[in-house]
């Protein structure tokens, strides 16, 4: 009888997790998602900072929203790592683990004693995971940094402008949300190293790297040719016409066109003579004479509602989208149909709306298995796996060790 147990990629694997905010969080709660076990350490009486950076409009007070985001499948030891014995807890529980992340200011676990060749002594073969805005060398290691920093700091902002206007921020975490997602592959192709024999590894990752990374192919460019890319806000920078489009209705559309759909999309566009136009022949031509084309398209484009050209342009394997508000997004039938959004059933929230893994495996899984955690909710739990004692728990209590 076969078993329906979902499997899960990571089952066994155990991931100590001393990072704060997005960056840290965001990845152990991948590899989470992927079956690891995550035990997140947090200071006793406070925790991470997300539990308080903001709880959304219409919420109850005691609602954590920006916490439940990146911290499902986790469990919480409150640990205080000023003292000795938390030291002492984290080190014992590092033997038992496969992998250590932290995101603490470059040193300063070393000041602690939990720094890679302080915890290598305890566990040879461990991965310890090291996320900074800067990386653990060079003259920038000490800067503080965020994600809107590493945006400035990489050019980012600058390509994201409109021509001619201010520099532009992106509206998600991309700096953060780049460091998890390099830092999991990471962490999953050092685990599968030592599997094939290999050893323990301190993976130094920096989130302008991995923005720097994200570049490659505005960078490419520069790197070549000398010259920096000119911001282009909308509008591509290899295809035209291609970019938003205001349609008849108030709402805008983005399409993109090649030289393989160049004569269907005149034909969408009820403009066969822009075929015989030797300005608009190729790609090329029509980067050359970008104005002339963009202005004409849009004014094409005025004359119909957005999802009159979506249905007409997408029939014709021409890439295409309505721009969507964010609600439209998950209301899609797209959404739906994916199941992009789930629930986790949390404690105090009750059900708390999540966005499902977008890893889908033919046989594994990433369902969520357990809510975003309470505050130190796990502790006794895992010392008692540890070896504590309930009047070892109570003694550390009374000492504020936990």
């Amino acid at each position: 009888m076969p078993d329906d147990k979902p499997q899960f990629l990571l089952d066994g694997v155990r991931v100590v997790d001393a990072t704060r905010n997005v960056a840290g969080p965001f990845c152990s709660m991948i590899l989470g998602d992927l079956g690891a076990e995550v035990i997140k350490i947090e200071e006793p009486g406070k925790g991470d900072e997300l539990r308080t950076i903001r709880t959304y409009a219409g919420r109850r007070t005691d609602d954590q929203d920006y916490f439940y985001t990146f911290n499902r499948n986790k469990k919480s030891l409150a640990v205080n790592l000023r003292a000795a014995e938390g030291v002492e807890i984290v080190r014992r529980l590092v033997a038992q683990a496969d992998v250590f992340l932290e995101n603490y200011a470059p040193g300063a676990l070393r000041r602690l004693g939990l720094g890679p060749e302080d915890l290598f002594a305890v566990k040879p073969d461990l991965i310890y995971g090291s996320v900074s805005g800067f990386g653990q060398s060079g003259t920038h290691r000490q800067r503080k940094a965020y994600d809107t920093v590493v945006q400035a700091m990489s050019g980012l902002m600058t390509l994201n402008a409109p021509p001619g206007g201010p520099p532009l921020r992106t509206a998600i975490a991309i700096a953060d949300l780049a460091a998890a997602l390099y830092m999991a592959i990471a962490v999953v192709s050092a685990l599968f190293g030592r599997e094939r024999g290999g050893r323990g590894q301190h993976i130094d990752l920096a989130m302008l790297d991995a923005v720097l990374a994200l570049l490659a192919i505005n960078a490419s460019e520069y790197l070549t040719t000398g010259k920096p890319p000119a911001p282009t806000g909308n509008p591509s920078i290899n295809r035209a016409p291609a970019g938003v489009y205001l349609a008849a209705d108030g709402r805008y559309l983005y399409f993109t066109s090649n030289d393989r759909v160049w004569p269907a999309l005149c034909s969408v566009l009820e403009r066969p003579g822009l075929l015989d136009e030797p300005r608009f022949a190729t790609n090329r031509d029509r980067l050359q004479h970008r104005a002339a084309i963009e202005a004409l398209v849009a004014e094409i484009i005025r004359e119909r509602p957005a999802g009159q050209w979506e249905e007409r342009l997408a029939a014709q394997g021409i890439p295409c989208s309505t721009v969507l508000t964010l609600p439209d997004a998950f209301r899609s039938a797209y959404a739906q149909e994916r199941g992009v959004v789930t629930c986790a059933e949390h404690p105090i929230s009750g059900p708390v709306p999540v966005i499902a893994s977008p890893m889908r495996f033919s046989a594994a899984s990433t369902t969520p298995r357990l809510p975003a955690p309470l505050l130190g909710q796990h502790t006794e739990e895992i010392l008692a796996a540890l070896g504590y004692s309930s009047a070892d728990v109570q003694r550390l209590r009374e000492r504020e060790v936990i």
